[in-house]
């Protein structure tokens, strides 16, 4: 009797699982036909949206199956789900429309000029471009996109092109080269190719897409546990936004998950004391992009290098001698560039502005800034900044690092949507039952990378862009603190607070649904 009722219990689950599948699809049906009756009129922007609709709901049933099954991998389906969304965002935001592209689309193709022979030329201490014709007159559009424009806009695909080179007046940016790599590529296939304007920026954007699809997917193969965090991070409306664009957030923002999975799979090493040569490897891979961080984005991120450093710090008290030597040499060549780095940040930013009491102008806007100097001279207008931008801007920060205002598009999320993603994210960092993500030290160690880097970029946007009459950080985006996310929601863990694995196991279809939600605000608000 017993065991009938067991049977009877698993099945009536089952039943109840295919019935909330069957109505999450229904109500897509229903969503899709009254935006296709709305937007009818547009051939083009329906075949979009419906070839979008069906990816997604394939995709769910997929995951459905799998999770079903007990085969679904999170480090399996990113590839899939992540180059899905990705490419339908760089189908929806056109080029240019992310803020801060077309500076960076101007750098990947100096590399691209770099890698062909081309020369750039030099102007009033500027370096500009040489770009083929039809690539420089490409249409600038960053603002919103009528019905008519957008078609006019994915019409540039097959206009006329040619190879002459004309002088431009688009200016080179003097930052790090290494995360345009995969974007020069893409562009200077398309140059070689012959394709058109848009096609060939279109095939710069895959790359990159590619290229952080990969990394992201290298990141949750090696993450020991908590695979749901990082995927549901990696699944983000800004997140995805960023991973197509020629941004270099892109960049960062990838690399800083592979920074996060490669020192969790080193500790679980550590913790265990099996150091084989994968550890070894690992920890030189987790030493050369740490590195990278140092300069990146003005230095903001340098104190997510506390991270190998505290690796390192573990190997010190090692005492089998090869591993002894090993650390060493390792430790000491990190050191050596970290101390330059910092060295360099202390003599090119901190020092000139310590001794400065008075205020600057801002390039960009020809009004008076702050500098270092000036906040330490006058402790209660810092004060009164800091309030300021803990009261205006931290609900701002909150929605645009989720996916609020994608683009120079002004794309506004529904707050239910904002709000889901919210609860995905917590249901993500809770701790399953039977097991821990991390100990107390490593919290404490989250905790400060999280506190100093929300700081550091803080200061260095209220310096750099933030006009004193304004009284608060101006200019800073919540895309900026995605690369410390997934360590400050690791902090939420508890262990008054736990959840079932198969529960978790769902998240996925939810973040789907929530993409499915956030596609059809995007397409009808873009527009």
């Amino acid at each position: 009797m017993k065991k009938l009722k067991e049977i009877f219990e698993e099945n009536l689950m089952e039943k109840k699982k295919l019935w909330a599948l069957g109505l999450l699809l229904s109500f897509m049906a229903f969503w899709s036909a009254c935006w296709l009756g709305v937007h009818l009129y547009s051939k083009l922007y329906c075949l979009i949206y419906s070839v979008a609709v069906l990816g997604i709901v394939a995709l769910i049933l997929i995951c459905f199956k799998t999770i079903k099954e007990k085969k679904f991998s999170y480090h399996k389906a990113y590839p899939f789900i992540g180059l899905f969304l990705g490419v339908v965002y760089c189908i929806n935001l056109p080029v240019y429309t992310v803020p801060d592209e077309p500076a960076h689309l101007w750098k990947a193709y100096h590399m691209s000029n770099q890698i062909l022979g081309i020369e750039d030329y030099e102007g009033d201490g500027k370096l500009y471009l040489m770009m083929r014709r039809e690539d420089d007159d490409f249409a600038v559009k960053a603002e919103d996109y009528t019905l008519s424009e957008f078609s006019e806009y994915w019409k540039e695909t097959n206009a006329t092109h040619s190879e002459e080179m004309v002088k431009t007046q688009k200016t080179v940016m003097h930052i790090e080269s290494y995360p345009y790599i995969a974007s020069s590529l893409g562009l200077t296939l398309g140059r070689l190719l012959h394709l058109s304007a848009l096609k060939t920026f279109l095939l710069g954007r895959f790359f990159n897409l590619c290229l952080f699809v990969v990394i992201i997917t290298i990141a949750l193969w090696l993450l020991p546990y908590g695979q749901p965090l990082l995927f549901t991070v990696a699944l983000l409306p800004m997140t995805i936004q960023e991973g197509m664009s020629y941004a270099y957030d892109s960049w960062v923002i990838a690399h800083s998950f592979l920074m996060f999975a490669l020192f969790l799979s080193l500790q679980k090493d550590v913790a265990s004391k099996e150091k084989t040569k994968s550890f070894w490897i690992r920890l030189a891979v987790l030493t050369v992009v740490s590195l990278l961080f140092v300069t990146i984005k003005s230095h903001g991120y340098i104190l997510m290098c506390a991270m190998v450093a505290f690796v390192y710090l573990q190997l010190f008290f090692e005492r089998t001698k090869v591993e002894k030597r090993i650390g060493f040499c390792l430790r000491l060549s990190y050191i050596v560039v970290l101390c330059g780095g910092i060295l360099a940040l202390a003599l090119g930013f901190f020092v000139p502005d310590l001794f400065s009491y008075s205020s600057k102008t801002l390039e960009w806007s020809q009004t008076s800034g702050y500098t270092l100097g000036y906040l330490l001279h006058f402790p209660k207008e810092t004060i009164h900044v800091i309030y300021n931008t803990v009261k205006n801007q931290f609900d701002y920060y909150h929605r645009t690092m989720i996916g609020d205002l994608m683009g120079w598009l002004e794309i506004s999320l529904n707050p239910l949507v904002i709000l889901g993603f919210d609860l995905a994210l917590i249901v993500a960092s809770m701790k399953e039952k039977g097991k821990s993500l991390t100990d107390g030290f490593l919290k404490r160690l989250f905790f400060w990378i999280v506190l100093f880097t929300f700081a550091v970029i803080n200061v260095g946007m209220l310096i750099s862009w933030s006009p004193i009459e304004v009284h608060q950080v101006v200019g800073l985006q919540g895309r900026y603190f995605l690369p410390i996310l997934p360590l400050a929601l690791y902090l939420l863990e508890t262990d008054r607070v736990e959840i079932s694995a198969d529960t978790k196991a769902y998240l996925p279809i939810g973040v789907l649904l929530l993409q499915f939600l956030t596609l059809g605000q995007m397409m009808c608000l873009t527009l």
